[in-house]
């Protein structure tokens, strides 16, 4: 009986919960009703807000052919421009193809993009073209002298008070990258801040960059990020796209930055020039479109104010800002003491520089005095191209010959003229302020390859150019513009030839500028920081690998976590018992590592993580280590051979190498 009560309450049960379930599923069926007809409705609306788009865009596009057409109409009947309706036919305007509107629409994109308009920008053209045509120097009249500046050493008590100045400053700058250029010159296919600037870690440029930039913005924030802009990369069309990328699969590299503290502004080309006229060149593949080249990174500083980021950076209270170019490795050694150098003497533009070998391919710093004409500004300092350079020189008695010789060595055997980095630190108020002057319009120059000496047709298409170095032409006359100069050989090294045209420089005397001395300079440089501690480092000697020149031994290098400044890893090596052959490679990776007793003939590398306290308190390591070999003629033509090896000649065979490594925060001691 009680099983069939038991059963009997069971069923009851079961006939209440049907009847609750038809009344929740006839709530349910009015619900998705009521829910279908809400959808149903907002699909309407879409649809309708869809066909008032499409009407708008109709009329905006309507709206832009009617001024495509007028403006290739005035380009055509008031600026000389009437090759590009050569071959239409009559009433074009009227009813224009396909082709024709998408002329139009490119040139109404370049008109918007181009300071002045492309109306300006042909007349600027025209101005510039003329003077070219007939050999005008633009720095006629102009007499150059070598300009005031300081030079620092490695380490020097300069240095060091400079740098102490610079680090207190460090937590309210932000840093440009200029980074526009694929890696083609060099025989790489990617993009350059991808190449890594040493074999030993594989980190790429940008990575080196960003953990540098986090590092120096930790530790004058009191050990954290500031929540606003730290680095602004101005790429191109062929850049823009790989560095996002790039930036996004790699996390910005684990460094603790977002998109909140890197920001990207991207450069647009600018019309070509077929002739002295300045006739806007077709591109011959596509008649119906405008040849466009890049216009220079000098680009930069235009994009900072259209973009409207100078402006915030100062409204966040960042006081410097401090441009930088995609492959020297070495930017970051001397940067934290010229900032120094630029807050102690109150400058508005600083430009560091290293020593330039006379004749080398790079631009000088000059200071240059009017002795002659007209213009309101009687002195300047700024670079000259080496282009323009010997033949300014030849006005101006050498030294050491007393007559006009030209880009020549004085009796140091360099030249006297600072070279130019394309590395400039900026008063950030000030700048603004120039900006919004002149609206961030830089002054440009042309430089046509002309088919003989008439000068009256080109060879190829040019366009107008400008160069970031230029700024010092925008400031004011009474501007505070000085330099800051290191050792070429220490804190310059820019990766910018390929290994066959490196060949060629270096057998002619002239810097490689190659990824092996960028490689080569980089743990140079840590040798000598280290010999500067007080470590014993043994060193290899120059040799030549792959027809290059370069000292690769030892191996060394210190991470931007270790080396955040040159006086921060002094710290963390002054004192020590260090021993380090020639043939030993060594990476020391994280903030809060110290060395007190280390001998190391063969291969290691020790890491730890941020929150970790590692010290060195003694280790010998002796093993059989790295090898460096050259590249066979097999290897280099092989296409399963890595191209940022090829482009060096050489790998390192790791033989044997020893590896320490810290996964945790926690405070650890190695003694063995």
């Amino acid at each position: 009986g009680a099983t069939m009560a038991e059963s009997v309450v069971s069923s009851g049960a079961w006939a209440a919960r049907s009847v609750e379930e038809l009344d929740a599923m006839d709530a349910r069926d009015r619900r998705d009703r009521r829910e279908r007809l809400e959808r149903q409705q907002e699909a309407e609306a879409r649809e309708a807000a869809r066909a008032r788009l499409d009407a708008l865009q109709a009329k905006d596009d309507a709206d832009a052919l009617r001024a495509g057409v007028e403006l290739l109409k005035e380009l055509v009947g008031s600026y000389g421009q009437a090759h590009l309706v050569e071959g239409w036919e009559e009433g074009w305007a009227d009813r224009p193809s396909a082709s024709q509107r998408r002329l139009m629409l490119q040139l109404l994109r370049l008109n918007g993009c181009l300071a002045g308009g492309i109306f300006g920008y042909i007349s600027r053209a025209r101005t510039l073209l003329s003077a070219s045509a007939d050999g005008t120097n633009p720095l006629e009249g102009y007499v150059p002298s070598v300009p005031d500046g300081i030079s620092l050493d490695l380490a020097s008590a300069d240095f060091v008070k400079y740098e102490s100045t610079g680090a207190d400053a460090m937590g309210a700058c932000a840093f440009v990258l200029v980074a526009g250029g694929l890696g083609e010159r060099l025989g790489y296919s990617g993009i350059k801040v991808s190449l890594p600037p040493e074999l030993l870690t594989g980190s790429c440029y940008l990575q080196l960059y960003l953990e540098h930039i986090a590092a120096l913005a930790r530790n004058g924030n009191g050990g954290k990020l500031p929540e606003r802009t730290l680095l602004v990369i101005m790429t191109s069309d062929d850049t823009d796209g790989p560095t996002r990328q790039l930036l996004l699969i790699e996390e910005y590299f684990k460094t603790g930055m977002t998109e909140q503290h890197v920001k990207l502004v991207k450069q647009q080309k600018v019309p070509c020039l077929a002739d002295g006229a300045g006739s806007l060149a077709l591109d011959p593949s596509d008649h119906f479109q405008i040849l466009t080249k890049p216009h220079g990174h000098g680009d930069v500083h235009t994009l900072l104010l259209t973009s409207g980021l100078a402006e915030e950076l100062l409204g966040s209270g960042v006081s410097h800002l401090i441009f930088f170019q995609d492959t020297n490795a070495l930017v970051f050694a001397g940067l934290t003491a010229a900032l120094g150098v630029s807050i102690s003497r109150n400058l508005l533009l600083n430009s560091i520089s290293v020593k330039r070998r006379a004749g080398d391919a790079s631009g000088a710093i000059l200071k240059l005095t009017r002795a002659s004409g007209g213009g309101d500004r009687t002195t300047i300092t700024t670079n000259v191209e080496y282009s323009q350079l010997d033949a300014l020189l030849r006005n101006v008695p050498a030294r050491s010959t007393g007559t006009g010789a030209g880009d020549v060595a004085d009796e140091s055997g360099w030249s006297p003229f600072p070279g130019n980095c394309n590395q400039l630190i900026v008063s950030l108020p000030e700048y603004v302020q120039v900006l919004r002057t002149s609206g961030g319009v830089m002054p440009e120059f042309v430089n046509p390859k002309y088919v003989d000496a008439s000068r009256s047709s080109f060879k190829s298409p040019t366009r107008l150019e400008c160069m970031m170095q230029d700024l010092p032409w925008l400031l004011p006359a009474d501007a505070n513009v000085s330099f800051t100069s290191f050792d070429a050989d220490l804190f310059y090294s820019p990766v910018k030839n390929s290994l066959a045209d490196a060949r060629k420089k270096a057998a002619s005397g002239l810097s490689a500028a190659c990824a092996a001395t960028g490689e080569s300079s980089l743990f140079r440089f840590n040798a000598a920081l280290m010999r500067a501690a007080g470590a014993q480092v043994e060193s290899g000697g120059e040799r030549s690998v792959s027809g290059i020149p370069v000292m690769m031994e030892p191996q060394l290098v210190l991470s931007p976590a270790f080396r955040s400044t040159v006086s921060s890893a002094m710290h963390k090596l002054g004192g020590a018992q260090i021993k380090i052959t020639a043939r030993s490679s060594l990476v020391l990776d994280g903030e809060d590592i110290k060395v007190e007793q280390l001998d190391l003939d063969g291969a290691a590398r020790i890491s730890c993580v941020l929150g970790a306290s590692v010290t060195i308190r003694k280790l010998t390591v002796h093993n059989k280590g790295r090898v460096l070999r050259e590249l066979s003629q097999e290897e280099m033509a092989s296409p399963a051979t890595p191209e940022l090896l090829k482009l060096r000649g050489y790998t390192f065979d790791i033989v044997e190498e020893r590896r320490i490594q810290f996964d945790e925060p926690g405070v650890y001691v190695i003694e063995e």
